[in-house]
């Protein structure tokens, strides 16, 4: 099944190992007054279309998120994600940020 997503912010993330590079997109919506911010990392981009003023990107999984182009970079709370993944690595990964 078919998901599409449509972040508030988004980025994406390239991971390499010595065996694999992948680039994901890590995506964020804000919370409302009583709710929480939420992300989520899609499984690992499959094409990226470019249209005006959005990004489609498709992944391994199926899922599509629709990226707006003014939309592009990490709120607070996905910055401090980011930089607990990069501070657990393993030996030989490395993940960065990747503009588009």
């Amino acid at each position: 099944m078919m998901t599409e997503y449509f972040p508030d912010k988004w980025q994406i993330i390239e991971i390499k190992t010595p065996e694999h590079t992948t680039q994901k997109v890590l995506a964020s919506w804000y919370g409302n007054f009583a709710g929480a911010d939420e992300w989520r990392l899609s499984s690992g981009i499959t094409e990226a279309v470019e249209n005006e003023g959005h990004y489609l990107f498709h992944n391994e999984s199926g899922s599509i998120y629709k990226c707006f182009k003014e939309s592009q970079g990490m709120s607070a709370y996905t910055t401090g994600i980011f930089e607990d993944w990069v501070k657990d690595l393993p030996k030989g990964t490395s993940m960065i940020i990747d503009e588009y």
